[in-house]
């Protein structure tokens, strides 16, 4: 009889739809499977329903899966970080946070797998089905240990997405209470994109934002008459320059640039760093690491040789023994006062503030990451001036110190692992995705991120647009950051993220072998154990081999980078297909094994009796919606009504309030227009700017939707500036004896 109660809970799917929650989607994933069964699976050739064994296996691992909770912990994969010290603590005082989210759910212990921060993105990409051979293994090396969840880096997510691995989080994120707590659109466009593969799927939620950048010692400069590198050329001879001098002071020379030179560590992002301006100069869809039309890989020209010949030309000005220091995420030489200028993430701010050790705190300057005056002419593979914005057209027009003049200097600034996110995964058990989803989005919430991005031993970096305004500076001075060198740091961040020529680390399946082939070669050319030319060469025929047409993935891969990149393809997709079987690895614990061990007695006849009801629930739907008259477009007819939307003022909210905050703005009203057409049948025909143009199949419809739209409307999580705005301020009805917020309607 449990069997029969499991699978007859399945059928609340097809009778209460609408509702969105893990054990929603896991639900309709079994009704998928059993529907499928009614046309063809369980069908033989007379037309009878025929079930085996191994069928009745899979459906009742498919519903242990969705309703048979575990007692064992959540497990969860993340790199060596401090913010996985943080989640670990988290064990130990789980009861409060479970209370912290839901006062009513149990505690579940959060089981941790730590992976080192360079071989982090290889196992996810391990896990996503990647060979081991592209990232450099043995090709017999296999890792089958499944996770609930994961810490992503994001040169893999992609392949977990492309396996299935990822549970999409897509629908979820847009319903309460997940949509309240984690806010979608406060999160910066660029991190919401970064964790969007495919078609619009969300595959994982960003919880802090990583960005390379230059730093440099104020003091040492403004002492030598130096300004800050804002080329290539400029940072090397500024190295060069200041080299040797003493900088903090114990009598001993100094270095004039300082970069983490290890083995997988950050060579290959170093070296990125100083390539982007030279590679992609006619904004982001111009792509840089592939043609975006044909998917060569777009190393061996001169581009990739001015900037091979810049990383090696700077060994010269840093420590000697810089191959063999600690892979850290920050520099610490730097933060010891040693060196004059590095390249890092913007943890290294908080190391050069915070770290006991530091010998630089308020003497450290933050910039965008130099750029070039020179760009590649792609149809020749030579370099050419930046003579006008013909030929960069998003070149700064920057003046020279030294002789008064000015030049055009393109950069393309580039976005190493944009943003540590977390996932869940598809397989895992529902209780578990539920829970996971709970905290994650719990993380991300606004209050939470604050805590979590301002902490001066966290490796997370701002990533929600509050965080980058000025109006809430005061969130960051009053948690120890000094106000100018904040806002200076805040400021440099944000605009390398609302650059239009931004150069994100390539997204698209095996991914890592590109960024694992960078770090090899950038490390022979940095040791002398290849020449320029020779090393470009290489690197090209080795990308060629793993990238070519003759990679059975070609499609898929130079789909996923255009779509990456911001060029639409109409070709799907296609995703390798799901095994029968959506149970976790079996073993002679095993919830799911167990009960249809107990179960199997009654299973057949289950299943015959669900997908006969089935079959029957299908056919009655279909023809109450045959009945309901017709769907999709409404096209021409009488009953044909169209809602015309506008926004009054918006012109002027534009004009008044910053651009970041109005697309949030308009991003949470389309997304609200769209969401509330779909509940009334309405059909999108036309959108420009902020209006819509919806049919619907009848007026009472229209009417029903222009009703709960307004109402819905009033719901959103407007931002604090627009709501401070004349035209949006909101109106009072009248004054209660209880004292409310001034900026919440009553």
């Amino acid at each position: 009889m449990r069997t029969l109660g499991l699978l007859a809970a399945v059928l609340l799917v097809l009778v209460m739809p609408g509702r969105t929650t893990p054990l929603d989607i896991c639900l309709r994933s079994v009704v998928s499977t059993l529907a499928n069964g009614c046309n063809s699976q369980y069908t033989t050739g007379n037309g009878s329903v025929s079930v085996s064994g191994k069928q009745t296996e899979d459906v009742l691992a498919l519903i242990g899966r969705c309703t048979v909770d575990t007692e064992q912990g959540i497990t969860l994969l993340a790199p060596n970080t401090t913010f996985t010290d943080y989640l670990a603590s988290v064990n130990s005082t789980a009861a409060v946070l479970w209370n912290a989210i839901d006062s009513n759910t149990d505690v579940h212990p959060l089981n941790i797998t730590r992976t080192v921060m360079p071989f982090w993105g290889r196992t996810l990409a391990l896990i996503g089905g990647v060979p081991p051979t592209y990232l450099g293994l043995d090709p017999n090396t296999n890792f089958s240990l499944e996770y609930d969840g994961w810490v992503v880096d994001p040169i893999a997510l992609a392949d977990l997405y492309d396996s299935r691995q990822t549970m999409d989080l897509s629908a979820l994120i847009m319903e309460m209470p997940y949509r309240q707590r984690l806010g979608w659109f406060g999160i910066h466009q660029l991190f919401r994109g970064n964790v969007v593969v495919g078609q619009g799927t969300v595959a994982s939620i960003p919880l802090g934002g990583l960005v390379y950048q230059m730093f440099y010692r104020r003091d040492v400069l403004e002492a030598m008459g130096l300004s800050v590198p804002v080329t290539w050329d400029d940072f090397v001879a500024t190295a060069a320059k200041v080299n040797g001098t003493d900088m903090n002071g114990d009598g001993r020379p100094d270095y004039g640039v300082c970069l983490q030179r290890p083995r997988y560590c950050f060579n290959g992002f170093s070296l990125t760093a100083i390539w982007s301006s030279f590679i992609q100069s006619q904004g982001t869809k111009h792509g840089a690491f592939f043609d975006p039309d044909t998917m060569e890989p777009l190393v061996n020209n001169n581009a990739m040789a001015r900037a091979m010949e810049i990383f090696k030309c700077l060994r010269a000005y840093g420590p000697p023994d810089e191959t063999s220091a600690p892979c850290l995420p920050y520099n610490q030489r730097f933060v010891n006062g040693e060196c004059a200028l590095t390249l890092s993430w913007g943890y290294q701010l908080k190391a050069n503030l915070f770290h006991p050790d530091s010998r630089v705190r308020d003497n450290v300057g933050v910039a965008l990451l130099p750029g070039s005056t020179m760009v590649l002419d792609r149809t020749t593979g030579q370099l050419v001036a930046c003579t006008s914005l013909t030929v960069c057209p998003f070149a700064e027009e920057l003046s020279v110190p030294e002789n008064g003049t000015t030049r055009l200097v393109n950069r393309a600034p580039y976005i190493a692992v944009p943003t540590a996110s977390v996932g869940i995964s598809a397989k895992a058990n529902v209780q578990h995705q539920t829970k996971l989803l709970d905290v994650f989005t719990y993380l991300a919430s606004l209050n939470v991120s604050w805590e979590l991005v301002t902490n001066p031993l966290m490796e997370l970096g701002p990533y929600r647009y509050d965080h980058f305004d000025p109006a809430y500076i005061d969130e960051w001075v009053r948690r120890g950051y000094p106000e100018p060198i904040i806002r200076e740091f805040l400021g440099v961040m944000k605009q390398q993220l609302d650059s239009s020529n931004v150069m994100v680390e390539v997204r698209t399946l095996q991914a890592y072998a590109y960024r694992r082939l960078l770090d090899l070669y950038a490390t022979k050319i940095s040791n002398d154990e290849l020449g320029l030319m020779e090393a470009k060469e290489q690197l090209a025929a080795e990308l060629q081999k793993v990238y070519g047409p003759q990679n059975p993935r070609f499609n898929t891969i130079r789909t996923l980078y255009r779509y990456s990149i911001g060029l639409g393809d109409s070709v799907s997709i296609s995703a390798q297909p799901e095994p029968p079987s959506a149970s976790r690895s079996s073993s002679s614990s095993s919830p799911g094994i167990l009960y249809y061990a107990l179960a199997v007695p009654l299973a057949v006849a289950g299943v015959l009796v669900v997908a006969f009801v089935i079959c029957m629930v299908l056919q009655r739907r279909r023809r109450i919606y045959s009945e309901r008259g017709p769907t999709g477009h409404p096209g021409l007819g009488d009953d044909t009504t169209l809602v015309v939307s506008d926004v009054e003022g918006s012109t002027v909210l534009w004009e008044a309030i910053e651009a970041g905050v109005m697309d949030v703005v308009f991003n949470l009203h389309h997304d609200c227009m769209r969401r509330t057409a779909v509940r009334y049948g309405g059909y999108e025909s036309q959108t420009e700017g902020d209006s819509f143009i919806i049919a619907f199949h009848s007026a009472n419809d229209a009417v029903q939707f222009a009703l709960a739209v307004q109402q819905a409307l009033l719901e959103e999580p407007w931002p604090r500036e627009l709501l401070a705005h004349e035209k949006c301020r909101p109106v009072w009805l009248a004054r209660t004896g209880v004292e409310v917020p001034l900026d919440l309607p009553l």
